[in-house]
């Protein structure tokens, strides 16, 4: 197929169409000349005069396409009127075109978006079809498209991930007030987004008959359209498949006929291949789906068409498109911070993505008035699930350790009997649980936080007879602050496992805290927000330190609904929780329908066999390679490994090696793996979905850049350039 690479205005990218692919789009006239004729003895001095009746509209408001179809008919020595009738071939045809046998699919999963189709046509048309490139530097996304030589809009993609198929429907009816099928389907190569491009073609109408598939990374819609509707159809467990005939009930007076029996057959046939590869648990990738396209059961009329007989139609060629991760250069990525652990199930989960869709078209929100049928059974569950009386739901993580260490204070007031001026809570060193002004001051002193006002002397990580900060790791540094101050100390909250030294050390120095408060009568909050879900092989880190320790909070969030919804949890004890009074805790976005719908079915996904052990087997990997890597380069220093969190301290000081953690990370995320810098060290935390495959190549970008960092003076991103 000849590829076309056109830039420039529309009139330039026409006009480069037009001559490079001149014989084609002469080629392309004579066949829909022949066709129109033997179909219904339209001349083509005739289709050019029912073309013309869409000017007005494409004037007014897409104005750029009849540029571009005006450069083609220059570039290609033919009038204006003949190319514009070639893109409006569906609505001059009317529904006449038959035997057309196109079959189209898709599949989403957490890991992979692909949009697949089979080209059926005349095989007379082969010889005109050419692969059609349009480079943008504007802002707007590049398109790669497979079309008919002198047609504008075709199936294909573009680099912000969003690709389409068609399927012809025979159904009568035109709307010359709507845009006209092909330009319909330039619309879509011309968005960012698969909700982007469904709402262009609701707004704009769909002139005749057809069906388009039309994804993006976070799935796919089936829209079938006509001269009077549009109607979606959304995937089913992440699948979905059409072909030439209408599923869905359309406005009264659109009838489809359905012109071969074998579209019937071909739509079950592409289900059967979908449904059995899942079963299966096969991953779908492109060369499964083109194996699929590649199916001739049921030949002539089979996925991959055949001509026989009478009919002239074959498939012309397949496609199967990525629709993955991109940036505004159609670049790839792999995900290796997802927000640190806010969605440990993988971006777009089709699961979650469908309970959250479903939830969200029944109740938005409901809370104060009466409280959603679905947040008792919720609570039940997590309660349950976790061995705890009572659960309070917020939003943030933030949220939830702020709500812990107030309840812990009333704790320590009504049940301890501290004065409240003299209440002590405790963090430790190198710990985050948020940013608002109830646990900033839990956490390292910094100038910005002086400047809020916000440094305490009750609610610190610092030992209040020395001054000095309780480091994490550093069993003697709590074991003596807690001899001095028990009797005032309400609480201690803590991220059980920080990632920042090796598992073993961190292990033993939470589970050294937890008997400390134990031995004092002190509440133990685990903050679970960062790297509970299963990140680190158990659900909560805190089970690592053994069977026997049960903290009297914890705090949850961030994956806890798949990063979907803002959701996080605290669950307690009653000898805490009871404490907890009316309108004395509240979140107008807690317990909402849709956060309860995203927590169930993320708490479901957690909860497979073999899901959450795949963190200890990352982590794991992690640390082999991390060990070599220490041996192997002077500036690695050090690289830690614990589950789903991982990070590599670099010797940012060393006096011939002048390496340092943000340079690695800069060019890890020009090689196209995302990952963050903190202070010496280069940051990790990809998803639980994460597949063998993925690792490699990621720790093959990470080992890269490694391998490469001396050899560059800079790396674009290596500098912060915003505010300090």
């Amino acid at each position: 197929m000849q590829e076309i690479i056109c830039s420039g205005s529309p009139y330039e990218v026409g006009y480069k169409h037009g001559t490079d692919a001149r014989e084609k789009v002469h080629g392309s006239l004579a066949f829909y000349t022949d066709y129109f004729w033997r179909k219904s003895q339209m001349n083509w001095a005739t289709a050019s005069l029912t073309a013309e009746k869409f000017v007005p509209l494409l004037q007014r408001d897409w104005p750029d396409y009849l540029e571009e179809i005006k450069g083609i008919a220059d570039g290609s020595d033919l009038p204006f009127s003949t190319v514009l009738a070639m893109n409006i071939r569906t609505e001059i045809a009317m529904g006449l075109m038959a035997q057309d046998g196109c079959t189209a699919f898709a599949w989403k999963t957490a890991e992979v978006s692909l949009l697949a189709q089979n080209w059926d046509w005349e095989e007379a048309q082969q010889r005109n079809l050419i692969h059609l490139s349009i480079k943008r530097d504007d802002g707007r996304p590049s398109i790669s498209m497979m079309t008919e030589a002198g047609i504008i809009g075709k199936v294909g993609l573009n680099t912000a991930g969003v690709g389409i198929c068609l399927n012809a429907i025979r159904a009568r009816g035109v709307d010359y007030g709507r845009l006209p099928v092909h330009l319909a389907m330039r619309a879509v190569l011309e968005s960012t987004s698969r909700v982007e491009a469904i709402v262009k073609l609701e707004k704009s109408g769909v002139a005749a008959a057809v069906h388009f598939l039309i994804g993006d990374q976070s799935g796919s819609t089936s829209l079938e359209a006509s001269h009077k509707d549009l109607v979606k159809l959304e995937m089913q467990s992440g699948r979905i498949c059409h072909s030439n005939h209408f599923i869905a009930d359309h406005t009264d007076g659109v009838h489809d006929t359905v012109f071969s029996q074998d579209s019937l057959e071909r739509i079950d046939r592409a289900t059967e291949l979908l449904n059995q590869a899942a079963s299966k648990s096969r991953m779908p990738t492109v060369e499964l789906l083109e194996r699929m396209l590649e199916d001739e059961q049921g030949l002539p009329g089979a996925i991959n068409r055949a001509a026989s007989g009478k009919s002239t139609t074959a498939t012309l060629f397949g496609v199967v498109m990525d629709l993955d991760k991109k940036d505004v250069d159609g670049k790839e990525y792999i995900d290796f911070i997802a927000m640190f652990s806010a969605v440990n199930s993988g971006h777009c989960n089709q699961e979650i993505m469908d309970a959250v869709m479903k939830q969200m078209q029944k109740l938005t929100l409901s809370n104060l008035a009466t409280h959603t049928a679905s947040w008792g059974p919720l609570a039940q569950r997590l309660c349950m699930r976790f061995g705890y009386d009572k659960v309070i739901s917020g939003t943030s993580g933030s949220e939830a350790t702020d709500t812990a260490v107030k309840i812990a204070r009333k704790w320590g007031i009504a049940t301890k009997g501290i004065r409240k001026e003299e209440m002590l809570v405790f963090g430790v060193g190198d710990s985050f649980h948020g940013l608002t002004s109830g646990v900033w001051n839990l956490q390292n002193g910094t100038a910005k936080r002086t400047g809020y006002g916000l440094d305490d002397t009750l609610q610190t990580n610092i030992n209040p007879t020395t001054g000095k900060v309780l480091r994490y790791g550093n069993i003697e540094d709590i074991e003596t602050c807690l001899k001095t101050h028990h009797g005032r100390t309400a609480a201690v909250i803590i991220e059980c496992l920080h990632g920042g030294l090796r598992m073993d050390v961190e292990v033993q120095y939470s589970r050294a805290v937890y008997d400390l408060c134990r031995k004092y009568g002190i509440l133990f909050i685990a903050d679970e927000v960062r790297q509970g879900a299963g990140k680190t092989g158990k659900f909560h880190c805190f089970e690592h330190l053994g069977d026997d320790v049960h903290p009297d909070m914890v705090c949850m969030g961030k994956s806890i609904a798949g990063g979907f919804y803002p959701c996080s949890y605290v669950l307690g004890t009653n000898a805490v929780m009871s404490l907890v009074g009316t309108a004395e805790m509240a979140s107008t976005f807690g317990f909402t329908p849709i956060g309860n719908a995203a927590t169930n079915v993320t708490l479901d996904i957690i909860d497979r066999p073999g899901y959450m052990q795949r963190g200890e087997y990352f982590g794991k990997w992690f640390q082999r390679l991390a060990d070599r890597w220490i041996e192997e380069y002077e500036f690695v220093i050090e690289g830690v490994g614990c589950g789903m969190d991982m990070c590599l301290y670099i010797d940012e000081d060393h006096s011939t090696q002048r390496v340092t953690a943000r340079k690695v990370a800069a060019l890890c995320v020009q090689k196209g793996l995302l990952v963050v810098q903190q202070k010496n060290r280069v940051r990790m935390s990809p998803p639980l979905i994460l597949s063998d495959e993925e690792m490699e190549k990621a720790m093959g970008i990470l080992k890269d850049a490694l391998d490469q960092v001396l050899l560059y003076e800079t790396v674009p991103g290596e500098f912060w350039t915003g505010p300090l």
